[in-house]
């Protein structure tokens, strides 16, 4: 007889019982578990937070003050090592900037006001927040428009228009930074403080508390409220003739305004200091009338508004301390090269012939041709010791900006949202000493180096020493020295490469010239910055430096290479001669390899890249192994 096995499984009951006490255990774990997860990402980001407090607390030591923006606090941490843009912390919860305390914490639900800051990359995303507006990214968005909280552009060097009003509460502490664009102000109750540079300001109304300028504008116009002009804050023009209410401009420190105008506006009260700044307006519709007011009149500010394109323009010689406002309108001439051949000196459609003046040019577009093989300035520095600004202005010429051979030294010059025209060939021709010349938010990226034809090479800014019966002179030497260049924010892009070797910053001058590149977009065609190319170092200058700086939190294009081809005193090639080299960019030198001497120089090589020393003075610039 067979016996029958029975197979046996799992009753329904049992089962039952299995799933319940697995239920019974998820619903303990589970709960534990993620209870546990999410309190080691907070441990996490709290420790991130305190590292980035501890760097901040460190830089406000060393600077015996808080960060006043939030891109100070930005550009701490990134000098510290701290990419803030790349942050990201592992709760999801963002990263909070309190300007009162100049520290961070993390988002909670119910924060809000304007103390806090927060990174948004684009102006829809940042729309309605209830904190102010940190912008990153190219794609930020050309304009936003801000209610009771504050903005700071950061890195983003295209927004147009930003637009603060307030339909709430007062707001006492309200911090604006631009890096150019427009800006409006329409808060009657609140206090608002601007820092950056802008092409125009526009309030309509501000508490009487203030509007409080760090920054530069050109021009701004205010109808009711009060303005402070602060400490290192510049306005070239400052229009209250249309108050509409009590009007208050003050001037603090070393604040400047050039030129205020208020008319017989009974409204407007303007500071003792400033009494003196009060200027005459003045309109004309020709470039020959301007000529006039310029050369022969007194007024102060002069508009100059014609209806119709100016041809055949003379030179206008600026002998005094003058503004002029134009309406974009375009102005070309041919000018004559004047001087004993050799020495270089030009006529511009606008010379700068007086000592120790203030001139503000604002909303122009001059164009100088080549005529004759001779070359043309729009703006030419024939003189010493001025104070010059050009904001919204085009600029086109051989040489758009040009400096006389002889006389122009201690010159500054201040370029806000300056275009280039394609006809240009070189935008600064820079041969002076003791300059100062700063670029904001300017494009150079119309400049066609390819056009020119001197052989032994151009760029976008060129420093050039003059020797006697010998480079571009036959009576005088003049080395060209104690320079300062500095470009903030600027598009140096599409520069063509032609025959001779054109760059985007050339210093042909040893002699303690210094070169700063700061978040500057230089295009994917452009990698060639040249230093010292083709002459002497002069053992006993100070030697000549360049820095750039490219930060991670919104990195714009940026040179593959750095060119550098420099002679010492024994007619060695190759050499850095106390060059100072700050960057994210790899170094090289020469046109065949990586090689070269360095002799008291810093340097920071881009990332998994390291500068090997030979053994015989040089060093060569490789990747990591």
């Amino acid at each position: 007889m067979k016996i029958r096995k029975t197979k046996k499984g799992f009753t329904i009951v049992e089962l039952v019982i299995v799933i319940a006490v697995i239920g019974v255990l998820t619903a303990i774990l589970v709960p534990t578990f993620i209870s546990l997860t999410a309190k080691a990402n907070k441990a996490s980001d709290n420790s991130l937070v305190a590292n980035l407090n501890t760097a901040l607390k460190m830089q406000e030591a060393e600077d015996g003050a808080k960060n006043a923006t939030m891109h100070d606090a930005v550009m701490d941490l990134d000098a510290q090592g701290f990419d803030l843009g790349k942050l990201v912390t592992k709760s999801k919860e963002a990263l909070l900037w309190n300007m009162d305390t100049n520290q961070f914490e993390l988002e909670k639900a119910d924060t809000a006001g304007a103390n806090y800051w927060k990174i948004f990359d684009s102006a829809a995303s940042a729309s309605g927040s209830k904190v102010s507006v940190y912008a990153k990214g190219i794609g930020f968005g050309s304009s936003i428009t801000l209610n009771g909280v504050g903005f700071d552009a950061g890195l983003v060097n295209n927004i147009e228009t930003v637009n603060y009003t307030n339909t709430g509460a007062a707001q006492t502490n309200i911090v604006i930074r631009t890096n150019g664009g427009m800006l409006t102000v329409d808060a009657e109750n609140d206090t608002v403080k601007h820092y950056g540079e802008g092409l125009a300001l526009d309030i309509a109304a501000i508490a009487g508390s203030s509007y409080h300028e760090f920054g530069f504008f050109p021009k701004a116009t205010i109808r009711q409220g009060r303005i402070v002009v602060e400490n290192d804050g510049q306005i070239q023009v400052l229009d209250a003739s249309g108050a509409t209410g009590a009007v208050t401009v003050e001037k603090a420190g070393t604040g400047s305004v050039a030129n205020v105008v208020k008319g017989d506006n009974a409204n407007v009260t303007v500071a003792a200091n400033l009494t003196e700044k009060i200027a005459t307006v003045t309109t004309v519709t020709t470039w020959t009338a301007l000529k006039t007011e310029v050369e022969s009149g007194s007024n102060q500010v002069i508009k100059f508004e014609p209806t119709a394109n100016q041809t055949e323009a003379t030179t206008i010689s600026v002998g005094r301390s003058v503004s002029i406002l134009g309406n974009n309108v375009l102005v070309s001439g041919s000018n004559n090269r004047q001087g004993v051949a050799y020495n270089w000196q030009y006529n511009g459609l606008i010379n700068i012939t007086g000592t120790g003046i203030t001139v503000g040019l604002d909303s122009l577009n001059l164009q100088a041709y080549k005529n004759n093989n001779e070359a043309r300035a729009a703006l030419n520095l024939c003189s010493g010791e001025n104070d010059i600004t050009v904001s919204n202005t085009t600029l086109t010429g051989q040489y758009a900006i040009c400096t006389n051979l002889i006389g122009a030294d201690n010159n500054k010059l201040t370029l806000n949202d300056v275009k280039f025209g394609s006809s240009t060939y070189c935008s600064i021709y820079w041969r002076a000493s003791e300059g100062t010349v700063v670029a904001n938010h300017t494009n150079f990226s119309s400049v066609n180096t390819a056009n020119n034809s001197q052989s032994n090479g151009f760029g976008t800014i060129v420093v050039e020493f003059a020797k006697k019966n010998g480079v571009h002179s036959q009576l005088v030497d003049n080395k060209m020295e104690n320079n300062t260049f500095t470009l903030n924010n600027c598009t140096i892009t599409n520069v063509e490469l032609g025959s001779a070797v054109q760059c985007v910053v050339a210093v042909y001058s040893p002699y303690n010239n210094i070169v700063n590149l700061n978040n500057c977009d230089y295009g994917s065609s452009n990698d060639l910055i040249v230093l010292a190319k083709g002459h002497i170092w002069d053992p006993t200058a100070t030697g000549s430096k360049l820095t750039t700086t490219v930060y991670d939190i919104d990195k714009p294009s940026k040179p593959s290479k750095l060119y550098i081809n420099g002679k010492d005193a024994d007619n060695n090639l190759n050499v850095l001669h106390a060059v100072t080299i700050d960057c994210c960019i790899p170094i090289i030198a020469g046109t065949t390899n990586n090689t070269f001497h360095e002799d008291g120089c810093d340097y920071k090589p881009l990332k998994g890249y390291q500068l090997v020393p030979n053994g015989d003075g040089t060093s060569t610039y490789r990747k990591e192994n």
